[in-house]
């Protein structure tokens, strides 16, 4: 008997591919594509500019506003 008739018909060999790997790398695929769509989605969504400013903002406009005239102030006295 050769060689080549002892080999089992099912068994995988470098030229031949599994069937259910291919079926497991597509579905990843698709599950990575679904992934970097969702997370892309997420970063458009987050960095979105609020027409409104919030409390928080209008509050520290007030304040880097009060340290310019600081500053300034400052500025003026040591002239």
């Amino acid at each position: 008997m050769s060689a080549e008739g002892n080999r089992n018909s099912t068994a995988i060999g470098p030229d031949r591919t599994c069937p259910l790997k291919s079926d497991i790398m597509s579905g990843m695929t698709i599950i990575r594509a679904v992934i970097i769509v969702v997370a892309l989605s997420a970063v458009a969504l987050a960095t979105s500019a609020c027409p409104e400013k919030g409390p928080a903002e209008k509050a520290g406009e007030k304040i880097d506003d009060a340290v310019d005239k600081t500053k300034d102030a400052a500025e003026d006295a040591t002239k």
